[in-house]
């Protein structure tokens, strides 16, 4: 832990930015390229009606995030910033009240969608027999039996990262990634399941995931996350900084969230086909936003350290930094779609 605190305040800024940051971006692309592999092995089975649940439980999907957001992004920043003023009693609590107060969320969005999915689903346009059963098999397994395990690796890849330990909240998070890969030809081409095929490979590698960083965590006697109830001290002030801090992060998500279902309501009286363009669009979108998140979470431990530090000087050099590079990246994206845009489709599907 000392190693790691040297680091941050001496390290100079473009090489520890890339050195925390890189296996973040890492994993942020490993989990793209496990949602790319969903719609790609659904989308080669050419049919519209898979393709279009995929794109419709989307925003149902990204509810996890948006808990996950909510107290994992809160959790981080106050953890990094309790460390930086080597508080560590209340990084140990934070930790616990986000972890469990986490899982309540997802536990209570898995019952409400149980409850709530015959009425739900056609209000987001799945409004066909063949729409409706494939979205209806995508959401079983990802939200009301995954939900649960996807918000926990969610959670548990969060709290690592507060204490700097970068390497291996990715390494945890891409080998559910990788594993999700492994998985989806297999159910989806192989036992022909399409979209409630990716939702069981979801579901499966996200439980490993989670297994896998919750015994790195138990083991870990360095570690200053604790995940025992009795840790679960949840005082007014210390919850406030949580969600002020992690609120901003789930309304981002909960705002392009709703903008997808309204676009996807109206676009289902056009038929499933434009619903799947939309998603395919989508997905090609996510390659360059991951990135860009990747290098966001990675330098929020250096920046809450530094903050909790009083070094505010070096607080504006990393974010001046981070911030251009990632101006240069963003260009070089826009260049990439508007200069080849059939061949970044062309991956996905090749229904006409």
């Amino acid at each position: 832990m000392e190693d790691k605190k040297t680091l941050i305040q001496s390290l100079p800024i473009p090489r520890l930015i890339l050195k925390y940051a890189i296996p973040t971006i890492l994993s942020s692309l490993v989990v793209l390229i496990y949602n790319l592999a969903d719609t790609f092995f659904v989308g080669h089975t050419n049919d519209p009606a898979e393709i279009a649940a995929l794109t419709l439980s989307f925003p149902l999907f990204m509810s996890l995030n948006i808990i996950g957001n909510l107290f994992g992004i809160g959790a981080n920043s106050l953890i990094s910033r309790s460390l930086g003023k080597k508080d560590v009693e209340t990084a140990k609590r934070v930790s616990t009240f986000a972890f469990f107060s986490a899982l309540a969320g997802a536990l209570l969005w898995s019952l409400i969608l149980t409850f709530c999915r015959d009425w739900l689903l056609p209000l987001i346009g799945a409004t066909t027999p063949g729409v409706f059963r494939a979205t209806s098999g995508y959401v079983l397994w990802v939200i009301i039996i995954g939900g649960v395990p996807t918000v926990g690796n969610l959670m548990l890849a969060h709290l690592i990262r507060a204490e700097g330990k970068t390497g291996l909240a990715s390494f945890g998070v891409a080998l559910g990634g990788v594993l999700n890969i492994i998985l989806d030809p297999i159910f989806v081409q192989g036992l022909h399941m399409g979209a409630a095929g990716t939702g069981i490979a979801t579901c499966i590698s996200n439980t490993v995931a989670m297994c896998y960083l919750l015994y790195r965590v138990l083991k870990d006697r360095d570690t200053v996350i604790r995940l025992n109830p009795r840790f679960f001290g949840a005082k007014g002030p210390m919850v406030k900084e949580v969600l002020s801090v992690g609120a901003p992060a789930a309304l981002i998500i909960l705002l392009g969230s709703l903008c997808n279902v309204v676009l996807t309501h109206y676009m289902a009286e056009y038929g499933e086909v434009y619903v799947a363009a939309f998603g395919v669009v989508q997905k090609v979108g996510s390659i360059f936003m991951q990135v860009t998140i990747g290098l966001s979470q990675g330098i929020m431990p250096l920046l809450g350290y530094c903050y909790g530090a009083g070094d505010f000087q070096r607080v504006k050099e990393i974010n001046k930094w981070a911030f251009g590079i990632t101006a240069c990246f963003v260009v070089t994206s826009i260049l990439l779609v508007e200069l080849f845009p059939g061949a970044l489709i062309g991956i996905f599907t090749g229904e006409a």
